[in-house]
């Protein structure tokens, strides 16, 4: 007999048991219990020691993706110290190794960092934008860096450094040339032919005077070919009103060369593929007539990679579905939604049956295969507002906004039914699987996520001990 269920029977039985038959079957009942959770147990630790090899292999994949990108990223934690740092090629020698402890201020090797940490202070309050320009000087040469900022989780701050020298020179031997020797157009155009960007000359209402050998590349235009009558027709319908609002200050206050502001939109000529673009766009002077310079550089697959850093942080590379960790985040906010309108929330705590015993005899790739199984024909079962996680091994979480106890058991009853009614079949091989849930629902009360996952877990676990492929609740 279990040690813990000594005890409390010798609490409630000071004199030694009852000659019961009721209560002997009651007790043999309650002590297998405690051996199947034992067993639950040992399952447990085996899928948590595949959890942290899966986790292993995407901070090794998240490692090789950082690496090649060429910006170099320093990461800060809520006091400004220095939690990691990615050091990219172009900005090789300026930033030191990380060390414990380290500052911002100290992760850089030259220079007075005073305006940067500043600026930083004004990111962090919000009255300051999240993009800073300095310089420094690297080998007698003055080097232009750029940072941009992006807020992470628990007060941290994302840096990162990209070398902007050959295009603030080019800005800069530019307006020079234009100040100094008043060069006609076509004078501006062989100097900005060569350049690695885009170069739209345009008047104040927009028309387009003047594009470079890039833009009309990226515009699949000819010398021959009409310019496009205003720039605003080549940006996206769905960016156009916030470029717009990003222009107009060119279009009502001229200051030669000190006017300057940056924008990500999607750019979509008539005759070429759409792409993803940086526009600059900045007012000069040229003979007496104000004019606007828009300069623009395809950054889609910066975009993309982005986007892949994005996907690979969220969800679970085997599956496809959210992570722990965001489905956590997400799950919690549309709680505090619910709770914020009094709507019901169910979380159902799903748990595939026997998966040890599937490992055991189809191997790892089997039991991938009905993991893989599982999460297809329950995002069948799911509609679109419902959030679909992975919290490692065999065990799974789904969250209902707005879905009250009955409409919520039957989704569960969907999924268990679609999924233990129709076998996988891999590698030649019939494995027919069944899956446990259990289901809590949270009416407008002050519950946490982590209350409604335990309580989730608990009915999970009498489900798993009820005989399995059943949903409790």
């Amino acid at each position: 007999m279990h040690r813990l269920l000594k005890r409390q029977l010798k609490k409630v039985f000071p004199q030694g048991l009852a000659d019961d038959p009721q209560l002997a079957l009651l007790i043999d009942l309650v002590d297998q219990a405690y051996h199947d959770f034992t067993e639950e147990q040992m399952i447990i630790e085996r899928s948590l020691d595949l959890s942290s090899n899966e986790l292993n292999t995407k901070n090794a994949n998240l490692n090789a993706l950082l690496n090649a990108m060429p910006d170099t990223y320093l990461w800060l934690d809520k006091h400004d110290r220095v939690i990691d740092i990615r050091l990219g090629q172009a900005l090789s020698g300026i930033f030191t190794p990380h060390q414990h402890h380290q500052t911002l201020t100290d992760a850089i090797y030259n220079g007075d960092m005073s305006g940067l940490s500043q600026h930083l202070s004004g990111v962090r309050s919000g009255c300051k934008p999240n993009l800073y320009e300095f310089s420094l000087t690297r080998h007698g040469d003055e080097l232009f860096i750029e940072t941009r900022f992006a807020h992470l989780r628990g007060q941290q701050v994302l840096l990162i450094f990209r070398d902007i020298t050959v295009r603030k020179l080019l800005d800069n031997y530019m307006a020079q040339a234009l100040d100094e020797s008043k060069r006609t157009l076509q004078q501006l155009q062989d100097v900005i032919n060569l350049a690695p960007i885009g170069f739209a000359i345009t008047t104040l209402d927009n028309q387009v005077l003047m594009l470079n050998d890039y833009a009309m590349e990226k515009f699949n235009l000819d010398s021959t070919q009409v310019l496009p009558d205003d720039f605003s027709q080549l940006i996206a319908n769905k960016h156009r009103p916030r470029y717009q609002e990003c222009l107009m200050p060119f279009q009502t206050k001229i200051q030669a060369t000190s006017t300057k502001n940056r924008i990500d939109v999607d750019i979509c000529p008539e005759d070429a593929p759409c792409f993803t673009s940086e526009i600059a766009i900045s007012n000069l002077v040229l003979e007496g007539k104000s004019i606007i310079i828009q300069t623009f550089l395809d950054i889609s697959e910066r975009k993309h990679l982005e986007g892949q850093l994005r996907r690979l942080a969220q969800t679970d590379s085997l599956t496809g579905c959210f992570n722990r960790g965001h489905f956590n985040s997400i799950a919690t906010t549309n709680l505090a939604n619910c709770q914020e309108l009094q709507q019901p929330f169910s979380l159902l705590a799903m748990d595939l049956d026997k998966f040890k015993g599937i490992n055991d005899t189809y191997g790892h790739a089997g039991g991938d295969a009905v993991l893989i199984a599982f999460c297809e024909r329950t995002q069948q079962q799911l509609r679109q507002e419902d959030v679909f996680g992975r919290f490692g091994g065999e065990e799974f979480i789904v969250a209902l906004s707005n879905t009250n106890h009955k409409d919520a058991k039957d989704i569960a009853e969907r999924i268990r039914q679609h999924f233990s009614v129709e076998p996988i079949i891999h590698a030649q091989q019939t494995i027919h699987a069944s899956v446990s849930i259990g289901l809590i629902t949270s009416n407008g009360s002050k519950d946490t996520l982590e209350d409604l996952l335990k309580q989730a877990d608990e009915y999970l676990y009498l489900a798993k001990n009820n005989g399995r492929n059943q949903v409790y609740s």
